[in-house]
């Protein structure tokens, strides 16, 4: 989306950002997970599916109105502060 001059739609998006959600070991180990526990694992995976559309729909629009291309960004555009971002970046690690 960065580098398409947001050209691309919502639907490419959203599924890149839902790509890149889930890892590997989570996608190997979700057999598993069903055999131990059942119907009750497939309802967290109805909440793994929200985050990317929510994403493409509220956060990347808003993200693109104030050409930013990160949260760490922003922050820094917000607050005009170094430190901020740096603690942002922090809590993300």
């Amino acid at each position: 989306y960065l580098t398409a001059k947001s050209s691309m739609g919502t639907l490419p998006i959203s599924l890149s950002l839902m790509a890149s959600f889930f890892s590997a070991t989570g996608i190997v180990g979700v057999p598993t997970e069903v055999y131990q526990f059942g119907i009750q694992f497939w309802i967290v995976s109805f909440a793994y599916a929200t985050p990317p559309f929510l994403g493409a729909y509220v956060f990347g629009p808003f993200f693109s109105r104030l050409k930013v291309k990160s949260v760490f960004e922003y922050l820094h555009m917000r607050f005009d502060d170094d430190k901020v971002k740096i603690a942002g970046t922090c809590c993300y690690i």
